[in-house]
């Protein structure tokens, strides 16, 4: 049955079926837990806005809850997907029954549980394909029957980045990022932050540059929601933070960043350890000029393991200030921009971190940012731009410390080339 004409959707998280999510005529939706799902004293909540009881979640208005509307995809393949099932945007319940098992995390709609083993279809060694045949052969020959192609599929805002799931032989599950045709640096240009953010002590996973037959470049980053174990394939449970605090994905840029630390502090496990990471990555993005650090940028999940809950690795890292965005995005106290070591202080004081830990945040990201921050200018660009950065990046490391001033231009563009040549 195609999606449009479905009333009523099995929810399930991981291999457990947990309820139902049925449609209303109102235009809305609802999710009722499983009668047996809430009788096991070992299943878990579905999410952190959805608590397990027996009461059903109305959503008015619009027909899905923020949390199931933050699983879908965004830009191309969103495009695509509409056009396959003959849609209009504000369909999601439609839009969430087409996209099947393989959403972020561990929560997915489907009439049967998915297979679990890790010996999944994998595609052919990149250099045996054209990364860009790859990505429009994924949607235009992907069956809605079968629609893993669509999963953590993103067209951003600021930096356009095209991005699929790509499997490789026996090694997991990875997204696979590719230049769009108006920014052909855009690869290099993460590849790079994600360098030196691990420089810097923040934690990322494991990422890779590659190039296809051709020599086009895909950065290639593991997912942080699948795990291999015993040959089969978990899903762990991810929630970016415009579904932990219950907002829909149009408000990722509207949300302030003292809401995004308040939603660490209620539902971490460790906050006060959480939310100096935290800190550390904000500090980290506005020496580095990210203006795409939005709500759905920033998520937490939940360790298979001992199921506590923690900020995932940094993702999504990219220099905007190369492309002229001088602004954060997301306020800190309503400023986004021109941000001074005081501001942090003040700000994060408010959220029981104690002044001395704040301050050490701060030092030991601006010591090794200002150690490490030369191969930001390995990254091609124009000259005009070249000293715009230079002159920006001293501004903003000289307001967190007021200390020394960068090296000339020239001496960062050669010392960066030598040491990223030797990665």
């Amino acid at each position: 049955m195609e999606s449009k004409s479905l009333a009523e959707l099995k929810i399930y998280k991981g291999e457990e079926f947990a309820g139902l999510l049925r449609r209303r005529a109102d235009g809305g939706a609802e999710f009722i837990y499983d009668k047996a799902y809430l009788s096991q004293p070992d299943t878990r909540d579905l999410c952190l806005t959805m608590k397990k009881r027996s009461e059903p979640f109305i959503q008015h208005g619009v027909n899905l809850h923020p949390y199931f509307a933050g699983l879908l995809p965004e830009g191309l393949r969103l495009k695509y997907l509409l056009q396959k099932i003959k849609t209009s945007p504000d369909d999601l319940f439609s839009i969430f029954a087409a996209i099947g098992p393989d959403c972020i995390g561990d929560v997915y709609a489907q009439s049967n549980p998915p297979k679990t083993s890790a010996d999944l279809a994998a595609l052919p060694y990149w250099n045996e394909i054209n990364f860009y045949d790859y990505f429009l052969s994924s949607i235009r020959d992907s069956p809605i029957s079968d629609p893993s192609g669509f999963a953590g599929v993103q067209e951003k805002i600021s930096a356009s980045m095209i991005s699929l799931p790509f499997a490789t032989q026996n090694k997991g599950s990875y997204i696979l990022k590719l230049n769009p045709k108006d920014k052909q640096n855009l690869v290099y240009n993460e590849w790079i932050c994600l360098y030196l953010a691990e420089l810097c002590g923040l934690k990322v996973n494991e990422y890779k540059l590659i190039k296809d037959r051709d020599g086009d470049l895909g950065l290639l980053v593991k997912r942080f929601d699948r795990m291999i174990k015993d040959r089969k394939l978990i899903r762990i449970h991810q929630e970016d933070m415009c579904q932990a605090l219950n907002l829909f994905p149009a408000e990722k840029y509207r949300i302030p960043l003292k809401d995004i630390f308040s939603c660490v502090q209620k539902h971490t496990t460790a906050p006060l350890i959480e939310m100096y990471h935290l800190l550390k990555l904000v500090v980290f993005s506005y020496l580095l000029g990210n203006g795409d650090l939005h709500a759905k940028n920033i998520s937490v999940y939940e360790s298979p393991a001992d199921g506590r809950i923690g900020l995932t690795p940094a993702y999504d890292l990219i220099c905007t200030l190369l492309y002229g965005d001088q602004r954060m995005a997301l306020k800190m106290d309503a400023k986004d921009a021109n941000f001074n070591r005081k501001d942090f202080i003040n700000f994060a004081t408010r959220f029981e971190l104690k002044k001395a830990a704040i301050e050490g945040a701060i030092d030991d990201v601006l010591r090794k940012f200002r150690q490490h921050h030369h191969i930001l200018f390995s990254i091609p660009m124009s000259e005009n731009r070249m000293n715009f950065l230079a002159k920006e990046l001293t501004l903003r490391m000289n307001s967190l410390s007021g200390n020394e001033i960068l090296p000339q231009k020239s001496e960062h563009k050669n010392k960066a080339a030598r040491l990223v040549f030797k990665r």
